[in-house]
């Protein structure tokens, strides 16, 4: 993938020429990745797509061809270690979505999902003491049941924090359908773990109401909050004394060995994913909202750790965030949005300041933009 040289080079369209040019939704950025690139890039357990492709296909032949579009054979599809890449699952969903793949199908896949699927950290969760020490191996190995997501513990005396946010860069379906599967799963796998039951807590999502809020009812005694967040993800806190309830189940005489294969395995997984990416799909996600300071955090580095490794990329948090203003600020221009209210959405101080950074990107102003894209 090409490197960005600046801001300038990233972001802005090239020279103004003598007929109109074409009206392009998003400024100019780096070039698509070849497929091989794409194919190469960041990849995830298989196990959980293949499980979501049995419970989705309605017949053999979609099956099949599902599988193909993840890029597994029937072989493929039945070892535990194989994974997939993050375009192989957007051709999956994109199948089945045509298919009609419920919007809740995300919630019933997560709830259908045994701790033993997860392998390795399955295993390891298996062995601990208390749901306290799985949560904790959960949050050091989570790369091991999906590179995309990070599990974050914050202990407490009367109450430990859960947050979950998104790490590869997932596309906005594809992001909402996994964070759901993510949240089922937890709920499924705290429930399987824990000898006593459940305890209710507030579970506070940084996403939108969705048209099947119904679905998470069945996420009980959880009560479900959607509310308007900095960054995509979940938090929930559970008591700290249900967490140190000691598992009759438990075996810690294996924990050490199988905790030994999880350390093993997780080499490499965290640096398979480009970080300019993933703070792209970040910014991107939440427009304006989204500070480098904030992101750095969420990627558990300091704000000048953050600049250098983008900046091994050839790219830059400035750029990667004048892009996903331009992109948003498009997209409301070409659904009718006056000039002003897209310069305050994307939090420019006035409508002269957002048309100069716009010019600057496309070498014509917002009205025209609007304009050629039909709206009155």
């Amino acid at each position: 993938m090409p490197s960005r040289q600046s801001t300038a080079a990233a972001i802005a369209m090239s020279p103004k020429p003598k007929s109109p040019k074409p009206m392009s939704r998003e400024p100019k950025s780096r070039k698509p990745e070849s497929a091989d690139a794409a194919e190469t890039g960041p990849q995830l357990p298989a196990r959980y797509y293949v499980h979501l492709i049995e419970l989705a296909s309605d017949s053999q032949r979609t099956r099949s061809r599902a599988l193909r579009a993840l890029g597994l054979g029937h072989g493929g599809a039945d070892d535990p270690l194989a994974t997939v890449s993050l375009a192989g699952i957007e051709r999956t969903l994109a199948l089945l979505r045509r298919r009609g793949l419920p919007a809740a199908f995300g919630l019933a896949l997560g709830r259908a999902i045994e701790p033993e699927e997860h392998h390795l950290l399955g295993h390891a969760l298996l062995q601990a003491r208390t749901v306290g020490d799985a949560l904790q191996l959960a949050a050091r190995y989570f790369a091991l049941l999906s590179p995309g997501f990070r599990l974050r513990l914050q202990p407490g005396s009367a109450r430990a924090r859960i947050e979950v946010i998104p790490w590869l860069p997932f596309s906005p379906q594809t992001l909402a359908l996994h964070l759901d599967v993510v949240l089922a799963a937890l709920w499924r796998m705290l429930g399987a773990l824990s000898d006593a039951p459940l305890p209710p807590c507030d579970v506070r999502v940084a996403w939108a109401r969705p048209t099947h809020a119904s679905g998470y009812a069945a996420l009980r005694p959880w009560r479900i909050r959607f509310e308007s967040a900095a960054h995509p993800g979940f938090e929930l806190d559970l008591p700290a004394d249900w967490l140190q309830t000691a598992r009759a189940r438990a075996e810690p005489a294996r924990l050490a060995e199988v905790e030994a294969r999880c350390r093993s395995a997780i080499q490499g997984i965290c640096r398979s994913s480009r970080l300019g990416d993933w703070v792209g799909m970040m910014v991107r996600a939440q427009g304006t909202a989204a500070g480098m300071g904030e992101i750095a955090e969420l990627a558990g580095m300091s704000d000048r750790t953050l600049c250098r490794r983008l900046g091994k990329e050839g790219r830059s948090f400035r750029a990667e965030s004048l892009q996903a203003r331009m992109q948003r600020a498009c997209r409301a221009l070409e659904e009718g949005a006056a000039v002003g209210d897209v310069a305050q959405q994307c939090g420019y101080s006035d409508a002269a300041n957002f048309a100069r950074a716009f010019r600057r990107c496309f070498d014509y102003p917002p009205s025209r933009h609007r304009r050629r894209s039909g709206a009155a």
